[in-house]
């Protein structure tokens, strides 16, 4: 009978990706000087966005940033049955209470929860300038994190409130 060569193990879908963040990392710190600033934040977008979405088909909670201060989710993120379940409230910055969005603090796309803890309710305008970081200073003011959930505040104040922050600098030169 003739003995059947077993192959070598194949690396798996986790030390693949190592190896390409790796990769990503090692031509970043050899060829940073030669990036514009915005070369390098687009380079570390595409970089980000492919650990988000590896950590999602893997099924953690994880959002890659690009000062390495990685943001650990809850494990909870909800499903989109629950959704249903958040109760309707009138806008969150406005009042208006004829329409009714659930906004994101930590998007969906990256692991955000569908709960209250990570959700604001906004009227369609609203939304849609928070999602733009076109809120003005005091539209932001009135939004309450209290309630929100660590993971929620921490990234609503490294990404969303410097995009907002953006704005206004902007938006008043």
């Amino acid at each position: 009978m003739t003995k059947i060569k077993k192959s070598p193990k194949a690396p798996s879908f986790h030390e693949r990706w190592k190896r390409v963040y790796a990769v990503f990392n090692e031509f970043l710190e050899k060829y940073e000087k030669q990036f514009s600033p915005q070369m390098r934040d687009e380079f570390l977008e595409v970089r980000n966005f492919m650990g988000n979405q590896y950590t999602l088909l893997r099924g953690e909670m994880l959002i890659f940033t690009k000062d390495k201060s990685n943001i650990k989710l809850p494990d909870d993120r909800g499903s989109f049955k629950k959704k249903f379940f958040i109760p309707r409230k009138p806008c969150e910055i406005c009042g208006f209470d004829r329409a009714h969005n659930l906004a994101h603090i930590i998007p969906s796309y990256k692991g955000g929860a569908l709960k209250e803890e990570n959700m604001f309710n906004l009227c369609p305008n609203h939304h849609y300038l928070f999602d733009n970081y076109e809120l003005t200073k005091s539209e932001w003011d009135k939004l309450d994190f209290s309630k929100k959930n660590e993971a929620s505040k921490k990234y609503a104040k490294d990404v969303i409130l410097q995009g907002h922050k953006n704005y206004w600098e902007r938006k008043f030169l």
